[in-house]
């Protein structure tokens, strides 16, 4: 079975390497696919999964760790060398938009906006 996949890939009669390098360049995808609709501005889809509970902004519900959503992510900034990135993701339950962004300095992730963390004690 996983032979299959190295061996069936069709080079059209005008294909030429040296002009079109691949055959996505060819064809005019990308190898992500949809999840790169958007790798012109620095977005691409990933899937997110919440690393603590929070309660959402819009409707006030809770929405519990290890919910998984399809999230932009973006790169906005360094802390030294490691990137720091920004998860945009819409609430399940309603039509309000969390932003979390990574927080290198403290291993951990900081809720922007749309959301807020729920406590444990």
């Amino acid at each position: 079975m996983g032979e299959r996949k190295g061996t069936n890939k069709y080079y059209p009669p005008d294909f030429d390497p040296r002009v079109h390098r691949s055959l996505d360049a060819y064809h005019g995808t990308h190898a992500l696919r949809e999840r790169a609709k958007k790798i012109g501005q620095g977005v691409i889809v990933i899937r997110f999964e919440m690393p603590y509970n929070i309660w959402c902004g819009g409707c006030g519900r809770h929405v519990a760790m290890g919910v998984r959503y399809n999230a932009e992510k973006k790169k906005v900034g360094m802390y030294y060398s490691t990137p720091v990135y920004e998860f945009n993701m819409k609430c399940h339950l309603c039509d309000q938009r969390y932003l979390i962004r990574t927080d290198p300095a403290n291993f951990d992730y900081v809720i922007v906006s749309g959301a807020r963390r729920k406590e444990q004690r």
